[in-house]
């Protein structure tokens, strides 16, 4: 499973998508940072962003956000919504077809294919993404400006289209093999706002406490998530422009239902190493893999016996909403 720097990387070099797999987690990250001056606040699980950027908290009763005292360069947030949607719907233009693909911790984002294609046979194109407010990725060279997008500005930096698509939020289109005319066509049919919940080929039943889902990621190969420790979550919000991704993370969990790698869905039995990491067969031709940085082989195999994948993992149309497949400890909630 690659970090946002890898899914860059991949588009820019024309890499075939990627296929979802356990082993491919990676802990380079490309570094961020904060788009507009903020000050962040982390006290006692609670994260608190100033300046227009979300606050992220723990999902659940005694999860009661502070709001932050008001000044010239912050906003009390208005507004309160699940972490888990998409911010923007997957959409075709002429020859294309965006399908969502991954929600990290700081943006959404999508691939684009040829339109016709599917499956493992789909085509390749582009990655389309949108950040969260206040977040973009750092910029490497000189920034170049373009004509805007949708009257927004735009520009472009290392072969990438950017534009703010909404005030304080900025979207990309990144491709090794499309032209700029084809990238900027994909830009103008983006529409914030109005995205899915993003969807899991799992429910799970235990989770070691504290643990926060942070990412899901949706593929033709499957699905996974990211969790991470409560402290974990207050490192990735409170450090914004750090290279702080979910597998850099002290006991990063992922929990994926995907094809293997090998074309092999096996054991048939759960099975689980030292590693820490357990994986048994599932229905459809999937396997499910549940690997624990710095987590005991007992408490990943505790976490791998309380899962239970869709029965055919292949139908995404079967999958629950990620908010619904995971113990309510578990979930963040942005307040805007």
């Amino acid at each position: 499973m690659k970090q946002l720097s890898d899914l860059l990387w991949e588009a820019k070099s024309g890499a075939p998508p990627m296929r979802y797999d356990i082993d491919d987690v990676v802990a380079a990250g490309r570094q961020r940072k904060h788009r507009r001056t903020a000050t962040w606040a982390v006290a006692t699980a609670v994260v608190v962003a100033t300046a227009g950027v979300a606050l992220v908290v723990p999902r659940g009763p005694a999860a009661v956000p502070t709001p932050p005292v008001a000044s010239p360069t912050s906003a009390v947030p208005s507004a309160a919504g699940s972490f888990y949607d998409y911010s923007f719907r997957g959409f075709t233009v002429p020859g294309y077809r965006v399908a969502l693909g991954r929600l990290g911790f700081d943006y959404s984002a999508a691939n684009v294919s040829k339109a016709g294609s599917s499956g493992i046979e789909q085509e390749y194109q582009a990655s389309v993404l949108m950040y969260r407010p206040g977040v973009e990725p750092r910029m490497e060279g000189t920034s170049t400006q373009t004509e805007p997008i949708n009257g927004h500005p735009a520009f472009w930096n290392n072969k990438v289209l950017y534009w703010e698509i909404a005030d304080n939020v900025l979207a990309a289109v990144v491709s090794g093999k499309l032209s700029q005319a084809k990238m900027r066509a994909l830009a103008t049919a983006v529409v914030p706002g109005g995205g899915p919940s993003a969807r899991v080929a799992m429910k799970v039943g235990y989770l070691p406490p504290g643990y926060r889902l942070v990412t899901v990621g949706e593929s033709y190969s499957g699905s996974f998530v990211e969790l991470v420790p409560e402290a974990g979550v207050q490192t990735m919000s409170g450090q914004p422009g750090e290279n702080t991704t979910a597998a850099m993370i002290p006991g990063n969990l992922v929990i994926a239902v995907t094809i293997p790698a090998d074309g092999k869905p096996t054991p048939s039995e759960l099975t689980c190493g030292d590693r820490p990491l357990c994986r048994v067969a599932v229905g459809g031709g999937y396997r499910l893999t549940v690997q624990g940085v710095g987590m005991t082989t007992a408490e990943v195999e505790k976490v791998a016996r309380s899962v239970v994948a869709v029965d055919d993992p292949g139908k995404a149309a079967t999958w629950p909403a990620a908010d619904e497949a995971f113990p309510t400890s578990a979930l963040l909630t942005v307040i805007r």
